[in-house]
């Protein structure tokens, strides 16, 4: 195969229908079917056909939905801004609140404890330096798996005494 014919197949694709790809693959990416496509482009050129588009038209066209892609990306990442910088994005949720309040209701069976706000918060501050309002997602998540690790323990304790009455619970 000569150089020639090599340079003409790379080349099969007119800049013009490259830039019409170009018009279309924006729209896919901005979630626009056919006749959203078609709306946007006549409010640019003024024609509601795509072939029929001259080149500064194209090009207008596809510079107008890269500025609105532009825009949503812009949007998108002020708003994950807005929730990093509130914190909100890394408040622990409900169910891991929840989970946190049923394994606290676990440990407090096995090991009757005098007052379970003291218990938690020793826990958290031992463990973050941190009090139980102020820890993280993250930090949920490690709690979590501590308070476990504490009932396994507690329970091979009381498995290793051997079957102790509930009045010799351990009271902490």
């Amino acid at each position: 195969m000569s150089y020639s014919t090599i340079q003409r197949r790379r080349s099969a694709a007119s800049p013009r229908s490259k830039k019409i790809a170009r018009l279309w693959c924006l729209a896919h990416e901005l979630e626009m079917d056919e006749p959203m496509l078609r709306v946007v482009v006549a409010s640019v050129s003024g024609s509601e056909s795509i072939s029929s588009l001259t080149w500064p038209q194209l090009i207008q066209s596809i510079r107008a939905l890269e500025q609105e892609k532009k825009r949503r990306r812009r949007h998108a990442s002020y708003e994950r801004g807005k929730q990093y910088n509130a914190g909100t994005i890394f408040l622990p949720t409900e169910e891991q609140r929840q989970l946190v309040s049923s394994l606290l209701d676990e440990i407090d069976f096995l090991i009757t404890l005098k007052n379970r706000e003291a218990y938690l918060y020793a826990i958290c501050w031992r463990s973050f330096r941190k009090e139980y309002r102020h820890i993280d997602r993250r930090d949920t998540v490690k709690l979590i798996e501590a308070l476990k690790s504490i009932i396994d323990r507690a329970k091979r304790n009381s498995q290793r005494l051997g079957s102790g009455s509930m009045s010799e619970r351990p009271n902490i």
